[in-house]
């Protein structure tokens, strides 16, 4: 993956989730994160990023059997995913969702392949003496660590993008726990079944 586009992504959700850009002030009204626009405006690649998604009904993201599973849908699926105005910058509150699912869509020949990996033989070899497994995931000890993401970095394409995509969010699937580094491979799953079961990504390209 393009190491500006990802980064571009990136920072569009954590302004969105008010993770790390704690500068761009927001409010929330009638399902809408709203930004002044002269703020937003700065950051032209930003500006334009956001832009892209004005006239942009939020149902083009999802697949017709999960909207129809719905019994009131048109509120949230009909909304446009932006409007701008000539004050504001208008984002559906849940495009921010949308976008970290679409990295993940993007990437999820590697993440299926960091998951296969768990499960292989030579990993198995090298490193289960030092992986725990449970109903969530798996865990390791973090003095480990360097050990284990080298290894994962030399076999996984786009290993240090999945990386700060599942650890630096507000809710990491890949966190430090007490000396223990885990993995919710259980999200991930999770992760999958949405991308399976509730989107529809080729309907539009995020630029």
């Amino acid at each position: 993956m393009d190491v500006d586009y990802f980064k571009k992504l990136r920072k569009a959700y954590g302004i969105l989730t008010q993770e790390y850009y704690p500068q761009y002030q927001r409010n929330y009204s009638d399902g809408y994160t709203n930004f002044q626009r002269e703020e937003i405006s700065k950051n032209a690649i930003i500006f334009d990023f956001f832009s892209q998604f004005q006239n942009v009904p939020f149902n083009i993201f999802f697949n017709k059997k999960h909207i129809e599973s719905f019994q009131k849908p048109a509120p949230y699926f009909d909304s446009e995913t932006a409007i701008i105005t000539d004050e504001l910058i208008k984002i559906h509150y849940d495009l921010s969702l949308i976008i970290y699912c679409y990295l993940c869509f993007l990437m999820w020949s590697d993440i299926e392949n960091m998951l296969a990996i768990f499960e292989d033989k030579d990993f198995i070899e090298r490193f289960g003496i030092l992986i725990k497994r449970d109903d969530f995931g798996i865990k390791y000890p973090l003095i480990y660590h360097k050990e284990i993401t080298d290894y994962l970095e030399h076999h996984i394409d786009n290993f240090s993008f999945i990386f700060l995509l599942f650890h630096r969010i507000n809710a990491p699937i890949i966190r430090v726990e007490g000396s223990n580094m885990r993995i919710s491979i259980n999200r991930i799953n999770n992760i999958r079944d949405c991308i399976n079961n509730q989107y529809q990504f080729n309907n539009f390209k995020i630029q």
